[in-house]
């Protein structure tokens, strides 16, 4: 039985890349999302993520629960080996990964695909105000961080996702060659 492909979703805060997966795998047969742990709170509009205090997230980290573990924005995050032991059952795995991360989840995960979704910045403007987790100083922080960090070995797919879900989750479907459930 062959692998199954670790999709790992980049892109600036707010562009969209938990609801773009969550859209995949209710939309696709077989797709599965890691789940991460995050020292955050849980957030009814953002990902469904494990919240973890920082000395559980460190604890946890020293003794090797995690397969790949980032800070960023002042958070932890944790992928736990258990969210990618079905790549070994030949299921493909949705993760939205740091983009400083990547080269090392693509050393350590074959097949390794990356997909760089983008958007406008009056559309990422739009979406971090609404999810109202930030003030507008950090909020303009995050619009200003550059966001070609992708190294070019990695060959990202870039996909925008100004636009309707629909047409960014077909535009997926169609780069990665994934079938869309019938939806009548």
């Amino acid at each position: 039985m062959s692998k199954g492909r670790l999709i790992a979703f980049v892109g600036p805060s707010g562009v969209g890349k938990d609801t773009v997966m969550a859209h995949l795998t209710t939309t696709v047969e077989g797709l599965h999302q890691a789940q991460r742990v995050i020292t955050r709170a849980s957030d009814r509009q953002g990902e469904n993520h494990i919240p973890v205090s920082v000395n559980q997230f460190k604890a946890a980290r020293d003794a090797g629960e995690y397969a790949l573990h980032w800070e960023a924005h002042g958070l932890y995050y944790g992928v736990p080996h258990t969210s990618l032991t079905i790549l070994d059952e030949g299921n493909d795995v949705l993760i939205n990964l740091s983009r400083h991360i990547i080269r090392e989840a693509a050393k350590k995960y074959s097949p390794f695909i990356v997909i760089h979704l983008t958007a406008s910045r009056d559309v990422l403007a739009r979406r971090l105000e609404d999810r109202d987790r930030e003030n507008d100083a950090n909020i303009l922080a995050r619009l200003n961080r550059p966001s070609d960090i992708i190294h070019p070995d990695l060959k990202a797919i870039t996909i925008d996702n100004s636009r309707d879900i629909k047409v960014t989750v077909s535009t997926i479907c169609s780069q990665l060659s994934l079938s869309q459930k019938d939806s009548t």
